[in-house]
């Protein structure tokens, strides 16, 4: 389906960068959901007490049934076969003080399921103080709380490729102080629970140093989806989606300003997309930072739920793509090299979020997929019909051909737009993009060059698609400072706000009929253009 497409892409379920955020083999599904909806078979394992000798879990002893608590001592690891499948009965809880080895494959995951499949129905992995672990590819659902990490070690315990829903409190929570994780690959989904959780961090200790890493991943559905408090997180290439607040970062003590680092993610959809904000104290602070993402569709991007006394500032926001939010912030906020456009992603509302190829996502590195912005590089998704967007490669429009226009054309810098003799722009009023200098008007932006090759009998049009065309129907054709070229020759503009404007440069607008515009033909700022 394409929303499981969608889950292979952002999940990636592989640990080898990038290249990996699009592969999880439809096998792998359908191992799941056989592991998940299969019944307890006449082979079933029940188990419960204390684990005193080292213990592997077998795929044929499968579904290990834990009837009540069930306790690995210090000095005894506990290890499950790929494949292996566990059901815990209401209230039982697998608590680790050893060692956990679980490590499946995409093919053959590990599950950990409530034997009465509904939230809350068990109690979830407590991996206690000085535990160690590994799991990979392995899947959590029905619990209380997904997984507990009291005095996380990143040292002697891994977390890749896993997947936690259907809890009731929390998918993974994280206690005690001067602790930190690394988790990898991570799926999150709250199923739409009002208290549900996705990871939660509480005093993660006085001067901590080490993060809590979270490399890529997908968190929705949440009442928060990562609720920080007193904690230093360090996000890359992770999605939030359908969350109440996607982030909640919250300093409650003077110790240090609490850092939280986001780089490269999705924020979609959320009430709000980033909340931070401190006890009634200046000498409570957070540090924030937030680059190379995408925020679409959100009430608030940056919240500070602080009273109008404490409002923190944001200490870093660059190379960030915006559009269809509420509000931006209620803080201060210095937005450097940022973008205002619609997204253009493959299908949000199913879970893809990859840019299409027209996605100004794109534009900072439309040919290393690396620097795609968010969390899911481009991946050849196309837009689809029509021109709008941005424009990375040389586009040619015919002789006498008519094209529609329904939002911004952005001609990215280093490319080419051509127009043959007769060639015609039909520009809609209105801007599925939602961007450029008027959020309402469609806008032909030249960054590389257009060249323009019209005839006295075959001009060039770039006009209304208006049955009654009226000024401003459209914005115009932008020449911005760093425009590489604008070599025109007989054409027709009409009925736009501006027909040129010519920001800081020395281009020349001739041979042209410019008419019907609202507010200039010419609209000169800086520079020495000739006219």
């Amino acid at each position: 389906s394409q929303s499981s497409r969608a889950r292979r892409r952002i999940i990636g379920m592989g640990n080898s960068g990038l290249n990996n955020t699009t592969r999880w083999g439809s096998a792998s599904a359908l191992l799941l959901a056989l592991a998940l909806f299969s019944p307890a078979t006449a082979g079933a394992t029940d188990v419960s007490g204390a684990i005193n000798a080292d213990t592997t879990w077998t795929v044929a002893g499968s579904p290990w049934v834990m009837t009540s608590d069930v306790v690995v001592n210090t000095g005894f690891t506990l290890t499950l076969e790929p494949g292996a499948v566990v059901h815990g009965r209401s209230g039982a809880r697998l608590t680790i003080r050893g060692e956990m080895i679980a490590e499946g494959s995409s093919n053959t995951p590990i599950v950990f399921r409530g034997e009465n499949q509904a939230p809350g129905a068990w109690g979830g992995i407590l991996f206690d103080a000085n535990s160690s672990t590994s799991l990979s590819y392995v899947t959590i659902t029905d619990a209380i709380d997904g997984i507990e990490i009291n005095a996380p070690n990143r040292e002697v315990q891994s977390f890749s490729n896993v997947t936690i829903s259907g809890f009731s409190s929390y998918g993974i929570e994280l206690v005690g102080t001067r602790g930190s994780a690394t988790f990898s690959h991570l799926d999150i989904d709250a199923e739409g629970s009002n208290s549900g959780t996705g990871i939660r961090s509480l005093e993660q200790g006085v001067n901590a140093g080490a993060p809590i890493k979270v490399d890529h991943g997908w968190i929705r559905n949440a009442r928060y989806g990562i609720y920080s408090q007193n904690s230093h997180y360090e996000l890359d290439h992770v999605i939030f989606s359908g969350n109440t607040d996607g982030v909640y970062h919250r300093s409650t003590v003077s110790s240090t300003a609490w850092r939280m680092v986001a780089e490269f993610c999705t924020f979609y959809g959320n009430v709000d997309a980033i909340e931070q904000l401190r006890s009634s104290s200046f000498s409570y602070q957070t540090y924030m930072s937030v680059s190379y993402s995408i925020f679409g569709q959100n009430g608030y991007v940056i919240r500070d739920g602080s009273s109008s006394n404490y409002r923190l500032p944001v200490q870093a926001y660059d190379h960030n793509l915006e559009w269809g939010n509420t509000v931006f912030s209620t803080t201060t906020v210095t937005r450097t090299a940022d973008l205002q456009y619609n997204g253009l992603l493959a299908d949000p509302e199913n879970g893809d979020f990859e840019p299409t190829d027209r996605s100004p996502a794109r534009y900072w590195g439309p040919d290393d997929p690396a620097l795609t912005l968010g969390a899911v590089p481009h991946d050849g998704a196309p837009t689809g019909a029509g021109v709008h967007g941005f424009h990375y490669e040389n586009i040619q429009f015919a002789a006498l051909s008519q094209t529609e226009v329904t939002g911004d054309l952005v001609v990215a810098p280093g490319t080419t737009v051509n127009f043959q003799p007769g060639a015609e722009l039909i520009i809609s009023r209105g801007d599925v993009m939602a961007g450029g200098l008027d959020s309402d008007l469609v806008e032909i932006r030249v960054e590389g060059t257009l060249e323009a090759d019209g005839t006295i009998s075959r001009p060039v049009k770039f006009g209304s698609g208006e049955d009654v065309p009226a000024r401003a129907d459209w914005y115009g054709i932008v020449i911005p400072s760093n425009s590489q070229a604008f070599n025109v020759a007989q054409v027709d503009i009409g009925h736009a706000r501006r027909g040129v404007s010519l920001y800081a440069n020395d281009h020349i607008v001739a041979g042209s009929t410019i008419h019907d515009c609202s507010e200039a033909a010419v609209w000169v700022e800086g520079g020495t253009p000739e006219v």
